[in-house]
């Protein structure tokens, strides 16, 4: 079990540099230091299973998040997501999406259930949001101007459980 979360992490930290932060003291008591609404599994609507959203409880200045896309004619693509206190910037979104160079995109804002990062000079998307919705559900954007007028994308999840491991994972507890 070891093998995946020791490449990811490796991967992680080899890729986004400055991955590893202090935590940031907590503002307002009304005001979350960290969007941990999204900490679990997603499974992405209307999707192949297996597509959706993992990320990890935020803990040491990290939260670490994967998301995969399956489709039917069997191709698929991926994305590794890190939010991560940035002691010039605050919380900052960093994405390494497959075939893609990394991005970051800076907190614009946070309640206790909505984030949105935003990068103008990416090229698109250039903002990033998740909101949490009533029954377990969990909705994803990204949303920019790119070449046009202003497009928004948006994916809704619900809650699953966290599979332990996957279908041909030969080193199962």
């Amino acid at each position: 079990m070891c093998r995946f979360a020791c490449r990811l992490s490796a991967l992680l930290l080899a890729t986004l540099p400055g991955a590893v932060g202090h935590l940031a003291a907590s503002g307002p008591s009304d005001r979350p230091a960290w969007p941990a609404f999204m900490a679990g599994c997603w499974q992405a609507d209307d999707a192949l299973p297996g597509s959706g959203e993992h990320w990890m409880a935020p803990a040491g200045g990290l939260m670490p998040g994967m998301a995969r896309t399956l489709r039917a004619d069997g191709r698929s693509s991926h994305e590794f997501l890190l939010i991560r206190q940035d002691a010039a910037h605050g919380l900052v979104l960093e994405a390494l999406p497959s075939g893609q160079a990394a991005a970051r995109f800076a907190l614009e804002s946070l309640s206790p259930d909505e984030v949105v990062f935003g990068n103008p000079a990416h090229d698109f998307p250039q903002r990033i949001g998740y909101r949490r919705e009533a029954g377990n559900r969990l909705l994803a954007w990204i949303e920019g101007d790119g070449d046009g007028p202003v497009r928004r994308i948006e994916f809704p999840m619900h809650a699953v459980a966290c599979p332990r491991s996957g279908a041909g994972d030969r080193h199962r507890p």
